[in-house]
């Protein structure tokens, strides 16, 4: 009698389970047939997240004094490669030991890693003489 009673049951929901399968097909079907799409949270554009007007960073020593400087008109950051455009950047170096340089351009970007810096347009460094 237990046997017709788990027959009885498997048949009543027999149904549920072969539409279940269904479901479970179409799924995985549907995953392996979609084309994978840009995604549209806007990191395929190179549009700027935030900009400064009148940008000044200073980079100061233990002691307190200036050991870089960088004055720009504007500052642009991109989300999408992590980029910084400066337009306009004066950027001074006074590592004590070593002559002050000062870089001016019309343009500076800056790496996401902050690691490399390209000026374009009128590049124009100077260095002063070293005390040797």
């Amino acid at each position: 009698m237990s046997a017709r009673i788990w027959l009885d049951r498997l048949v009543t929901w027999s149904p549920v389970l072969l539409l279940g399968a269904l479901a479970g097909l179409t799924y995985w079907l549907n995953t392996q047939v979609r084309l994978a799409a840009p995604p549209f949270d806007g990191s395929g554009r190179h549009d700027p997240d935030i900009f400064v007007e009148n940008f000044r960073a200073v980079n100061l020593d233990e002691d307190g004094r200036v050991r870089q400087a960088l004055v720009a008109n504007r500052a642009e950051h991109f989300p999408d490669d992590d980029t910084t455009l400066f337009d306009a950047p004066a950027i001074t170096f006074t590592d004590p030991g070593k002559p002050r340089l000062d870089v001016t351009s019309d343009q500076a970007t800056v790496t996401g890693n902050r690691e490399s810096v390209y000026f374009q347009g009128h590049v124009k460094a100077i260095r002063e003489a070293s005390a040797a």
